[in-house]
């Protein structure tokens, strides 16, 4: 309800790939992704509604490290969030449950 922007993020053995979608009227998700992944090596492109692309992973260090990097400037463009201010707390959309040590 009452959301304008997703990003969505998952990796295969070769590379990470991102797919973008807005509903917002004033959107370029081709701009957004550019300005997410301003850096060489990667392949970005797409439309006003959706974009995408995906960057390899031979190039990232962390891949975790990396979704993390890209979602805080995902919220902090989608927001207008300036970088000395902090991001706000999010919701799980599941329940992060421990491992069960007691299986094994």
């Amino acid at each position: 309800e009452h959301v304008n922007w997703a990003l969505a993020l998952g990796h295969t053995t070769d590379r990470m790939v991102l797919s973008m979608r807005s509903s917002a009227q004033k959107a370029s998700c081709a701009d957004m992704i550019r300005k997410l992944v301003p850096f060489s090596p990667f392949t970005v492109g797409g439309h006003d509604r959706f974009a995408g692309g995906y960057i390899p992973v031979d190039r990232i260090d962390d891949i975790d490290e990396m979704a993390e990097f890209l979602i805080e400037r995902f919220v902090r463009q989608t927001l207008k969030i300036t970088p000395s201010r902090p991001l706000p707390r999010g919701t799980p959309l599941i329940e992060q449950k421990p491992p069960d040590s007691s299986e094994g």
